[in-house]
């Protein structure tokens, strides 16, 4: 589960060359935070346990959140 947790965050930031500004909860980087109400190092099926959501500084309303994987770069 660790390795599942770092490849949607740092490695990823890592690979895009963007690691000093996301990819971890440190100091000066820009975050997005996913709050699960279950410990995703437990199991993988916790990532789906939602909590909360913040993105750009804001708190987002779960139910408007999309249903349906959203690919970036698809129009």
């Amino acid at each position: 589960p660790m390795d599942i947790l770092k490849s949607a965050t740092s490695n990823t930031a890592r690979a895009y060359g963007k690691d000093s500004d996301i990819g971890k909860l440190e100091t000066g980087k820009v975050a997005d935070l996913v709050v699960l109400s279950k410990n995703p190092l437990k199991s993988a099926k916790h990532y789906r346990s939602i909590q909360k959501v913040m993105k750009e500084g804001k708190w987002i309303e779960l139910n408007q959140l999309p249903l349906e994987p959203v690919l970036s770069g698809q129009q």
